[in-house]
């Protein structure tokens, strides 16, 4: 794998998150990954899984395809985790940048949680800035939604971390 140099976005990167949580050491097949998927009320369809993790994971040897014979059936396509056995930091491999907020607390990863939120802490200072800045009253009310909107994502983002923390803690 080019060391990560092209983040993961969209479909793929909801597919490393489900090995990340499934285990890096266990395959799924194309069915798995779209029942995972709906029990965290994602929906993607069976072709738009195997298209995308057939067409931007494989070629780039993140995943191996293994064929599993079945009796009677055509062969069932398997996928192991290849890109990095675990090894590699999760916000190595996802951009949390380029990532909804809903997205990353879909997965209990407070690694993730807390890059995602470092980069609404980032956002909100450049917007409270570029507020103090402006001298339009309209300009001062969309800037001003902006930041109410990032100081939200901020509060639940830090909720959800201390969530997650709470329960690894107890999990330890």
């Amino acid at each position: 794998m080019s060391q990560v140099a092209n983040k993961l976005k969209g479909l793929p990167a909801v597919v490393r998150m489900l090995f990340w949580e499934n285990g890096i050491d266990n395959p799924m097949h194309g069915y798995k990954v779209t029942k995972m998927l709906k029990e965290l009320d994602v929906r993607y369809s069976h072709q738009q899984v195997y298209r995308e993790v057939n067409k931007k994971l494989v070629p780039n040897g993140i995943v191996e395809v293994i064929m599993e014979p079945q009796e009677g059936k055509p062969d069932r396509k398997t996928w192991k985790w290849q890109g990095d056995n675990g090894k590699v930091s999760i916000t190595d491999i996802l951009d949390p940048n380029q990532m909804k907020v809903e997205d990353v607390v879909a997965f209990s990863c407070p690694e993730l949680v807390k890059a995602k939120m470092d980069c609404v802490i980032k956002e909100l200072e450049a917007a409270m800035r570029s507020e103090a800045s402006l001298s339009m009253p309209q300009g001062r009310n969309a800037a001003n939604y902006k930041v109410k909107l990032l100081q939200m994502q901020c509060d639940y983002l830090t909720n959800k971390l201390r969530d997650l923390q709470s329960k690894q803690a107890k999990a330890a």
